[in-house]
C-alpha cells in the first residue's frame, strides 16, 4: 500500500455527491515513471472495509486496462524532459462523424504497461457538452434523469413551471438574453439537475443502465453507451485536465457588453448562466486545486431548499426557495477565473476565456481582460526561470488561428446577425491580442499552445515582436465528435 486520503464529499441532490479524493504518500512521494495498478478501499457505513467492486460504485474491470482487473494511473517525474500528452475537444452526443472516444481508449489500451510511450495526462480543450444543442432523442431522459439525481423538479425562478415543462425552448432562453441558434437550441439545458446529467451522460453508462431511463433513450443508447463507457475507462486511468468554453453553458457567451447586461437582468437568464458555470465547476474543474468557490455553498443550499420544498410544499417554503435561488444565480453568474495550472513538468496553463472577456458595446470581445492578464503574468512568474523552456498552454480558441475561417466570420458580421458570425477569435480584437502576446513574450521564447473551438485539426507556426522574440506553435486537434458542416 503506497498512501491512504481522505474523501471530502458535497451533497448535490439526493443521489448526486461531488467528491474529492486527497490521497497522500505514506513515505516521500508516489513512484513516478512506473505504472501504478490501484484500488480505492472504503468504510461502508456498516463499518465495513470494501473495494470498488465491494461498494458497488463500478466494475473495476470496467475501468481497467491493467491485467489485474484494475485501473492504473503513471506519473510524470520532474526530471522528465518530453512532455507526452492527448489532447481532444468538442464533444458533442448528437455530432456527426466517428467517435474519437474509441481512438483514444484504443491508445490508452496498447500503452498501459509502457512507461517511456504512455501520456500523462489527457487535456480536453473545451466543449465537454453541448448544453446549447441537446438530441431530441436525449430530451425526455435528461428531464427524468435531472430529477432522479436531484430528488426533486426545479422550478423555474419567478414561475410555477418545473423546468421539466418548459418546452420550445429556444425561444424561452432567447426571450432571457441568451442569443443561441434558434435551429439547434430547442432542447437547451437549463435547471442544473439537467447539466449535471449531461456530464454523465456523456462520461458514463451509469444513467444509461438505469431501468427507469433505458425505455427513454433506446436509440440514443444505441448510439452513446458504448462510448460512455470508453470515456469513463479513460478518465480512470490518465490524469485529465480540462477547460471550459461556451457550449459548456450556452452558444457565444459573453460576447459584448449587450448580451451580458440584458442576461444579468432577467432572473432566468441569470439562473441558467449559473446552473452551466456551477456544474462546469463540479465536472470540470474540482480538484485543479483553485479551491472551492463560494458559490458552491450557495448550490448546496439551493439544493437543499429544493428537497425540502418537494418533501413539503407551502408559500412560505417556495418564497424561501426562490430567495436562495435568486443569491445562487446572482453571485454564481459573476464568477470570474476557472482557469488553472497542471502540476505536470512542465506545468500546463489553462485558460479561461469566458469569465474574464474584454467586452464592448460594438468590438469583437477581447479574450482576456486585464485582470485575465495579470493572472496570467502571476502564473508566468512562478515558472522555471529559464525562458528558452517552452511554455505549454491551453487556449480554448486558437492563438493563431487559419486566416482563411477569421476572414470568413469577419465578412460574416458586415451581412449577418454579429451573434451567428462567431467572432471570437484572438485576432479579432487586436488591441487585447497584442496585450496578451506581449504578456507571454515577457516571459517566454517559445510557447506550445493546444486549442479547442474549431472542428478542423492543424498546426500553425507563428512569431511575435522585434526579430522575432516570441516564437508560437499552435496545435488544434479535430473534435472528438463533432465533424464540421461538408467536413
Amino acid at each position: 500500500e503506497l498512501g491512504s486520503g481522505e474523501k471530502r464529499p458535497t451533497r448535490l441532490g439526493a443521489h448526486l455527491y461531488l467528491t474529492l479524493l486527497v490521497l497522500r504518500p505514506h513515505r516521500g512521494s508516489f513512484p513516478t515513471r512506473r505504472v501504478l495498478v490501484y484500488d480505492l478501499t472504503f468504510h461502508a457505513p456498516d463499518g465495513q472495509l470494501c473495494d470498488l467492486d465491494d461498494a458497488g460504485f463500478v466494475d473495476a474491470q470496467a475501468v481497467s486496462y491493467a491485467a489485474p482487473g484494475l485501473p492504473s494511473v503513471l506519473l510524470g517525474a520532474t526530471s522528465e524532459t518530453v512532455l507526452r500528452v492527448l489532447h481532444a475537444s468538442c464533444r458533442k452526443l448528437g455530432g456527426t462523424g466517428r467517435e474519437a472516444a474509441d481512438e483514444l481508449d484504443g491508445h490508452l489500451r496498447r500503452t498501459w504497461n509502457g512507461a517511456q510511450r504512455r501520456s500523462r495526462a489527457l487535456l480536453l480543450t473545451a466543449d465537454q457538452i453541448y448544453a446549447d444543442d441537446v438530441p431530441e432523442d436525449m430530451s425526455s431522459g435528461i428531464h427524468l434523469a435531472s430529477e432522479l439525481l436531484l430528488g426533486f423538479r426545479e422550478w423555474v425562478p419567478g414561475s410555477t413551471q418545473h423546468t421539466d415543462a418548459v418546452r420550445q425552448r429556444a425561444a424561452f432562453v432567447r426571450n432571457h438574453g441568451l442569443t443561441v441558434d434558434a435551429e439547434a437550441a430547442h432542447h437547451h439545458l437549463i435547471g442544473f439537475g439537467e447539466f449535471a446529467a449531461m456530464y454523465l451522460f456523456a462520461w458514463s453508462p451509469a444513467l444509461w443502465d438505469h431501468e427507469r431511463l433505458q425505455p427513454l433513450l433506446e436509440r440514443a443508447r444505441r448510439r452513446n453507451y458504448e462510448d460512455a463507457a470508453r470515456m469513463r475507462r479513460a478518465l480512470a486511468n490518465v490524469p485529465t485536465y480540462m477547460v471550459m468554453d461556451d457550449h459548456e453553458v450556452t452558444d457565444d457567451w459573453p460576447m459584448d457588453v449587450i448580451q451580458h447586461n440584458r442576461i444579468n437582468q432577467t432572473t432566468v437568464g441569470r439562473w441558467i448562466i449559473a446552473n452551466g458555470l456551477a456544474a462546469c465547476w463540479c465536472f470540470q474543474i474540482e480538484g485543479n486545486g483553485r479551491g472551492r468557490p463560494p458559490f458552491l455553498a450557495q448550490l448546496t443550499e439551493y439544493i437543499e431548499r429544493g428537497l425540502d420544498l418537494a418533501g413539503h410544499y407551502s408559500a412560505d417554503r417556495r418564497r424561501s426557495y426562490d430567495q436562495v435561488t435568486d443569491g445562487y444565480a446572482r453571485n454564481t453568474y459573476g464568477t470570474r477565473n476557472l482557469g488553472s495550472v497542471t502540476p505536470t513538468h512542465p506545468p500546463i496553463i489553462l485558460l479561461d476565456t469566458r469569465t474574464q472577456r474584454r467586452l464592448s458595446n460594438s468590438d469583437a470581445p477581447g479574450l482576456l481582460d486585464a485582470g485575465g492578464l495579470s493572472w496570467l503574468e502571476a502564473q508566468l512568474g512562478r515558472l522555471p526561470e529559464d525562458r528558452n523552456v517552452p511554455l505549454v498552454m491551453v487556449s480554448p480558441a486558437p492563438v493563431l488561428a487559419d486566416e482563411i475561417y477569421d476572414l470568413a466570420q469577419s465578412a460574416d458580421t458586415v451581412w449577418d446577425d454579429r451573434y451567428v458570425a462567431d467572432r471570437e477569435s484572438w485576432s479579432h480584437n487586436p488591441t487585447a491580442f497584442r496585450d496578451f502576446l506581449r504578456t507571454l513574450a515577457g516571459a517566454r521564447r517559445k510557447v506550445v499552445v493546444m486549442s479547442g473551438d474549431v472542428h478542423f485539426a492543424y498546426t500553425a507556426r507563428g512569431y511575435f515582436g522585434d526579430h522575432d522574440r516570441l516564437a508560437i506553435v499552435q496545435l488544434r486537434r479535430r473534435g472528438i465528435k463533432n465533424r464540421p458542416s461538408g467536413g
